[in-house]
């Protein structure tokens, strides 16, 4: 390896840009990095980073421009830095002497047992990974064994620790390190992970629940040519690549620019020299082509993590694109979960989002591959340090333990989500209240991840009284992994109490929530009584007015959305298509110098216990003072008033529409007292300053009183039809089968009626006091 390739090895991520004048061939005598010293530097123009290269600095950061850049400098050539007259700063005076120390250390270190806690106290070799993976089957055979999945190269054994309970049918996650050969501290991880599950399975709750639902397969050292090279002598510790010999005599091809999916692409190179060279064709290398069939071999794997270092970050797919694929919200959601492990044991935080947009583009990455050839969640977490200044692949000894446990928990996390592969989910959110009396349509999305769905299991739980056993209804097929529910009618202030199931073909069950039956949704049955709603397709009788203002009018309509003017909503509110806008046209149309007041027609309201409920949007570049608003008033006496302020919006939210909720309570507290036939509701938005943004509209408005106003139970007029004889004996006996059959016949009635005996059940116990009222009415 050229000396200027050797340094550049230094910090370089994993998901470098490749670097065109930087090579790598084979190291030169040990000392060989001795004086040179790590420094960032802030470049100023081009002539200064060209001037650099004349003083033999090195590159280290991944990528070379202005700004701030790090190199390794030979320190006989600071003064001559110091001369071009660029900003600078020093994190290490020789990185010689970092690797010195830490040979020195594990030289120094004694034997140690492979049990032994103190065996993770410092970095291992390859033969003392191997012993300790042996005696972790010798100690375990009932759970762990070791699975030769191919050679190297060199032709050495690349190898997996299975670890699993008796049982099959059982999903599987896998753990995989040092891909890149450097990172020394990413199979401490793996065998941390893989020697707390196998010793404390039967000891510790939580570990052998999870490994009685979950199968783990672990490969500590994936580039095990380049691994023991990098073990060879301090001038070989930073090697990255395998030790293929390329055509021209360049060493090595990089293993995680060499999976097959999306091969060649950004970020992995075509010269055998560089370090991010992605190799002839994808898979043309032995370590990867083993650990992709592997992969093929064992279809129950539902994720993965390749440990690497450094930096300190989680990420996701797509290296190859800026895109986001298809389940970005799933991978957030799991990389938050894994950021908020970490940070539980040790406060660290570490960054995450897809591998393109996080660092930089990645072709030939096997998180790419796993995901997009075989649906696998795949993820890559580069450990610790967070950056050269805190040793970079020189992480200190006494960091490898905290790093370890740190990862632990979010290897973890990622394991309790994969141990559950059937997925069910409401891509529409689940309802909190439910119509009274009448069916309520819910979608249900059912994934099964490393497997198919049984389609005869999807199916529905449900109950109205927590005394009550759940019944189960099945689900309709809708059309790819989405699904049907209905949710069946219920009496009115009575709670449905609901959960779901689904299994694969293998027999993998799956509930949602979780602990379902023990844990389940709720929804509250009401009743919704409309008084008023607009989603302003036709004209329903509002009127506008202005005062001051000299732009931004209400006018109904469909969003012209004018790319000019980027203030201005895309659409509507409320999905129907038109709404009011201030000013629905191109150009710049918000409100200038004034008020502009949209009015309802009258609102029959009599009564009061009314809701009111409407989509807003309110773009604002100011606001200071709460001068620029959005003010909704109402009035019991038509357009006269007086007018009473029921909400005050001041916030901006962008291009966003916004739902406002108003309860009756919110109304009394806000001083309405009187409720009249003749009610009005009053928008009006005010720009108080004439050089700022203030652009309103509303959509979906709607006056409701939700609750239940049925009339008094009448205890055996199971029909409803006042009185209490023979013709409510069908009616009685539908009853006794179930309140969701009796309502779906009997919607205006109440189940309740059937209760003689007031136990708020009905049942067998019921039937004598029901004889007993035939013949009777209702009071």
């Amino acid at each position: 390896m050229t000396l200027r390739r050797r340094h550049a090895l230094l910090v370089c991520l994993y998901l470098a840009v490749p670097v065109l004048w930087a090579h790598a061939t084979d190291p030169a005598e040990p000392g060989a990095y001795t004086g040179y010293q790590v420094v960032t530097v802030t470049n100023e123009n081009w002539s200064q980073v060209e001037q650099l290269h004349a003083l033999g600095a090195v590159l280290l950061s991944c990528h070379e421009g202005l700004g701030p850049v790090d190199y390794a400098i030979p320190g006989t050539a600071m003064a001559d830095v110091d001369a071009l007259g660029v900003m600078y700063r020093v994190h290490h005076p020789n990185i010689q002497e970092l690797i010195d120390a830490e040979r020195a250390a594990i030289d120094a270190e004694p034997e140690v047992d492979p049990r032994d806690a103190t065996w993770f106290t410092n970095y291992k070799d390859n033969p003392a990974i191997i012993a300790k993976l042996q005696q972790m089957v010798a100690d375990r055979p009932e759970i762990a064994s070791l699975i030769d999945i191919g050679n190297t190269v060199e032709g050495r054994d690349i190898w997996c620790l299975r670890i699993a309970s008796p049982g099959g049918n059982k999903p599987a996650i896998l753990f995989n390190g040092t891909q890149h050969a450097r990172e020394w501290v990413s199979p401490m991880v793996n065998m941390w992970i893989a020697d707390r599950l196998v010793y404390e399975y039967g000891l510790n709750p939580q570990i052998t629940a999870l490994v009685d639902q979950l199968d783990f397969y672990i490969v500590p050292v994936v580039n095990v040519d380049g691994y023991v090279y990098s073990w060879q002598s301090s001038s070989t510790r930073l090697w990255r690549k395998n030790r293929r010999v390329n055509a021209g005599g360049c060493i090595g091809v990089d293993p995680n620019r060499n999976w097959g999916f999306q091969w060649g692409g950004q970020g992995a190179s075509t010269d055998p020299c560089n370090d991010t060279y992605r190799g002839t064709a994808g898979f043309s290398e032995p370590e990867t082509q083993a650990l992709r069939d592997f992969f093929i071999a064992q279809p129950e794997i539902v994720s993965t993590i390749d440990f690497h270092s450094y930096s300190q970050l989680i990420l996701s797919p797509w290296g190859y694109t800026n895109a986001l694929p298809a389940d970005h919200t799933t991978f957030t959601e799991l990389n938050v979960g894994m950021r908020d492990a970490i940070q539980a044991v040790s406060g660290l935080s570490y960054t995450y989002g897809p591998i393109y947009s996080t660092i930089y583009p990645a072709s030939g990455g096997s998180v790419d591959w796993c995901y997009g050839a075989r649906g696998i969640f795949a993820f890559t977490i580069e450990l610790r340090p967070a950056n050269a200044a805190g040793g970079g692949f020189e992480l200190p000894a006494a960091q490898i333990l905290p790093t370890c446990t740190e990862n632990f928990e979010a290897a973890m996390f990622l394991a309790n989500w994969s141990a559950k592969p059937v997925k069910i989910s409401f891509p529409n959110g689940l309802p909190t209240v439910i119509l009274a009396a009448q069916p309520n349509p819910l979608n249900v999305q059912i994934r099964v991840l490393a497997g198919t769905l049984d389609a005869t299991t999807p199916k529905l739980h449900y109950r109205s009284s927590p005394d009550q056993p759940f019944q189960e209804a099945p689900l309709t097929y809708v059309a790819g992994d989405l699904w049907l529910a209905n949710l069946p009618p219920t009496a009115c202030g009575r709670t449905l109490q609901y959960y779901f199931s689904a299994a694969s073909t293998t027999g993998v069950p799956g509930v949602s929530p979780e602990g379902a039956p023990g844990d389940y949704y709720s929804a509250q049955s009401t009743e919704i009584h409309v008084a008023f709603h607009d989603n302003f397709e036709t004209n329903k009788g509002w009127t506008t007015a202005v005062q001051a203002a000299t732009a931004g009018f209400w006018q109904r309509g469909v969003p012209v959305n004018d790319p000019n003017w980027e203030y201005d909503p895309i659409s509507d509110g409320d999905g129907s298509g038109s709404c009011y806008l201030t000013e629905n046209a191109l150009g710049n149309t918000d409100v200038d110098g004034g008020a502009v007041l949209l009015t309802s027609p009258a609102i029959d309201m009599t009564g009061g216990d009314y809701t009111i409920e409407y989509w807003y949007y309110l773009y604002l570049t100011n606001t200071t003072g709460f001068v620029d608003r959005l003010l909704v008033e109402l009035s019991s006496n038509g357009t006269a008033g007086p007018w009473t302020q029921i909400a005050l919006h001041v916030t901006n939210g962008g291009t966003n529409w916004r739902y406002q909720t108003i309860t009756p309570a919110a109304l009394a507290a806000a001083g309405v007292t009187s409720y009249t036939a003749d009610m009005r509701l009053r928008f009006t938005a005010n720009d108080a300053d004439p050089q700022s943004i203030v652009e309103a509209g509303v959509d979906g408005v709607r006056v409701a009183r939700i609750g239940c106003f049925a009339p008094a139970l009448c205890p055996g007029d199971v029909d409803c039809n006042g009185g209490v004889d023979f013709d409510d004996i069908d009616a009685f006996v539908l009853a006794l089968g179930g309140e969701a059959g009796y309502l779906a016949a009997y919607p205006d009635c109440q189940w309740l009626n059937a209760d003689t005996n007031g136990d708020s059940q009905v049942n067998f116990d019921d039937i004598d006091g029901f004889v007993a009222l035939i013949g009777t009415t209702c009071p």
